[in-house]
């Protein structure tokens, strides 16, 4: 790889205001029970800048007698201090001496990555208990995707290479949707029974997004229905 190409790449994309004291996420990791939702902050912050691949190893650090060395450390040693600024005062103190990002990473994966069996159970009660009530569609819609993103996420990331021939991965990730949507469904008040039975009914099956905008429409017409009642009496 050409040097000066190397050096740009390492020093490419990182923000105009890279500081050392920068935030890149307001998700601040205090223990094991938010470590899941702060590394995919985390994650997604350093994605955004093409910079995860110095926490995941895959630009790994040059020999130091390469011209590209000092490229790397100048990065490592900003993202390392992105990481720990993101941390609680008691986790950033028990990783002041890490040097590489990758290696705190890998510590606090080790550490905080913990069976999450019991924090899946409470999403998956609070999802179950969660109906609409007083709440708009578009407080309960938000209120209920964010308890299962969490839950989503708080599960053991899975990565499959397999070459499936017969489907069943297909339709694994189907039966997976239909589940998302059936709970929201599930939630709604029983003045939206009818919308739901049509639903259900159509094919291809739609996406929550599309659901949510099909309820959002059955809400605007019975609000201007109300409207019109009032009006007339």
């Amino acid at each position: 790889m050409n040097t000066i190409f190397s050096q740009r790449f390492f020093l490419a994309f990182l923000p105009a205001n890279e500081s050392l004291g920068l935030i890149l996420t307001s998700q601040h990791l205090t223990g094991p029970k938010n470590y899941m939702t702060w590394a995919r902050s985390m994650f997604l912050a350093l994605s955004s800048i093409n910079k995860f691949g110095f926490v995941n190893g895959s630009i790994p650090k040059p020999n130091p007698t390469s011209p590209l060395f000092n490229s790397w450390n100048i990065c490592n040693t900003t993202i390392l201090s992105w990481l720990t600024n993101s941390l609680s005062p008691y986790l950033k103190a028990s990783v002041m001496y890490i040097n590489s990002a990758k290696d705190l990473w890998i510590d606090l994966k080790n550490r905080l990555s913990q069976d999450n069996t019991p924090r899946l159970f409470e999403f998956q009660k609070e999802i179950s208990h969660l109906v609409q009530g007083s709440l708009s569609v578009s407080s309960y819609f938000t209120k209920f995707k964010t308890l299962w993103d969490e839950f989503v996420n708080n599960q053991p990331f899975t990565v499959c290479t397999c070459a499936c021939v017969c489907g069943s991965k297909s339709f694994q990730l189907d039966a997976q949707h239909k589940e998302h949507v059936f709970h929201f469904l599930m939630g709604l008040n029983d003045s939206y029974r009818n919308l739901i039975g049509q639903i259900l009914l159509i094919e291809p099956f739609p996406s929550l997004s599309k659901v949510c905008s099909l309820v959002l429409q059955e809400e605007k017409r019975k609000n201007i229905g109300n409207i019109a009642n009032m009006v007339n009496n």
